[in-house]
């Protein structure tokens, strides 16, 4: 059988309820395909979530999982490169990006974070990150040197979508070190660049490699991860006015994602002046609007595969890193919004689509993990196309339990900033499921189990089940003792992300 090309697509902070909502494109392409009711994110942030999809480990046995590590190596990529693949990474997170060293092992990465304008210009994100490999992993402008960056610009080939892309990094900094930019009302001045993120970017690469692709004989493998669905929710215009009856400007659209800050809302909680019910509405309605702007490129995408006649010899999987929470209460009584320090199953229960032509119509009920992905496209997509997905090798596990985890997210400007969170953010999770069951133990000393949503005595749940969750837990609490210092150019991607 000739290899199938394959893409892998990531939708980041997408739950499983509003995909199966609000995402027609995705709903049509899992009627006919594999759709699985019961996938659970490995992790409950991207980091760990995506080490895990491409290494096919839990992060208490890989490790990645504290802010500011690198991904040091993508199992995954070397595998398809042993079969001949090119590898394209096309990605707008932040953690999937050079910084972390996701880059390393594609053919061709490109980086279409908000501040990069132009993708296929000069990285000034790889270019950042190669000055803090040289100075002690921090960057400032005295670390520039402007004459050989001028040099690398004019050598780019293409000089003028650098020479934007390296202005836009100029504004973005000026406006971080001049607060007072931040009151022109415009994206561009906002200190963080995610504002500035456009779904178009990614879908447009995608296009021209599917295009390029159409002519060359061997297999091709491109990742994707799209920010569509991760906080700032901004939607398109028209779906704004669908969902919420009205648009928005930039300003208030700015003000409802403050409000949305997942520390600042657990202490609001602990403080009794929790954010109110319209504003919770206004931003769940605003995520739904997101689903449905990111489902717009997954039509693009396939249609784009069906142009270039290809669509008969591609992999189509569609997933999530995580989930996200909007306000709601956990079945453990604690209340989120974002993904952050929590166990409930909006974080963690995320959409999975595999789709082929040559596969039946199925509803797999049982929980699956996502990182069982890596085994699929390693050595499973031959098996599975040639029973028509009826191949269960690749997900199904000897006991039966699928597993998650929420990491401790503290680190030392955490602790500063928010002093009365120390319980919650030096807090393990660790979360096992099994057909009916769920069961959460945690570094604090609570454990809960649930069959079919009710709650029970942990005494009566499946002993291997708990037994499962408690060592996972102990591995979890052992490999993270490795502390590491954020520097400056961190604290500034986890501010934007929602993470400080």
């Amino acid at each position: 059988m000739q290899p199938q090309n394959i893409l892998l697509i990531v939708w980041d902070a997408c739950r499983f309820d509003a995909a199966t909502a609000h995402a027609p494109a995705l709903r049509s392409l899992a009627e006919s395909n594999l759709w699985f009711e019961n996938a659970v994110t490995p992790a409950g942030h991207s980091l760990p979530a995506h080490a895990s999809l491409l290494n096919g480990k839990y992060p208490h046995q890989h490790g990645i999982f504290r802010h500011g590590q690198s991904i040091d190596s993508l199992p995954l990529l070397k595998s398809l490169g042993n079969d001949d693949y090119t590898r394209y990474g096309v990605s707008a997170n932040g953690f999937a990006s050079p910084k972390y060293g996701f880059d390393e092992g594609f053919d061709e990465f490109y980086n279409t974070q908000g501040q990069m304008v132009f993708p296929r210009g000069f990285d000034i994100h790889r270019y950042g990150r190669q000055l803090r490999e040289g100075n002690d992993g921090e960057v400032d402008l005295d670390s520039i040197s402007y004459p050989e960056l001028l040099r690398m610009v004019v050598a780019h080939e293409r000089p003028i979508r650098s020479a934007v892309n390296v202005a836009a990094a100029g504004v973005m900094e000026l406006t971080r070190n001049h607060s007072f930019l931040e009151k022109i009302p415009h994206p561009r001045f906002n200190p963080y660049s995610e504002f500035n993120y456009s779904p178009d970017k990614n879908t447009d690469l995608i296009e021209s490699i599917i295009e390029r692709e159409s002519s060359i004989d061997s297999p091709f493998f491109v990742f994707a991860n799209y920010m569509d669905t991760h906080r700032p929710y901004a939607p398109l215009s028209k779906y704004q006015r669908e969902y919420c009856g009205q648009t928005f400007s930039y300003r208030e659209l700015s003000a409802l994602n403050r409000s949305a800050q997942p520390w600042r809302f657990i202490e609001r909680e602990r403080n009794g002046s929790p954010l109110d019910e319209e504003t919770l509405r206004t931003i769940r309605r605003l995520y739904r609007g997101e689903v449905r702007t990111v489902d717009e490129h997954l039509e693009r995408i396939l249609h784009a595969l069906e142009e270039a006649g290809l669509r008969e010899e591609t992999l189509v999987v569609v997933t999530a890193d995580h989930g996200e929470n909007l306000g709601e209460t956990d079945l453990m009584g604690e209340r989120r919004i974002g993904h952050v320090a929590s166990a409930n199953d909006n974080l963690l229960r995320v959409p999975l689509v595999v789709a082929h032509p040559e596969l039946d119509a199925r509803l797999v009920e049982r929980p699956v993990s996502v990182k069982d992905l890596y085994e699929l496209l390693t050595t499973g997509t031959e098996p599975l196309i040639e029973t028509a997905g009826e191949w269960e090798g690749w997900y199904r596990t000897a006991n039966g339990i699928v597993a998650s985890q929420v990491p401790a997210q503290a680190n030392e400007v955490l602790l500063e900033r928010h002093p009365d969170l120390t319980d919650v953010l030096t807090r393990h999770i660790s979360v096992c499921y099994s057909e009916s069951w769920k069961v959460v133990a945690t570094s604090t000393g609570e454990e809960y189990a649930w069959i079919d949503g009710e709650e029970i005595g942990v005494s009566d749940a499946p002993e291997t089940l708990i037994e499962t969750c408690r060592e996972n837990l102990v591995q979890l609490e052992t490999s993270s003792t490795e502390k590491k210092n954020l520097s400056e150019s961190d604290v500034e991607h986890l501010e934007a992300l929602g993470y400080l």
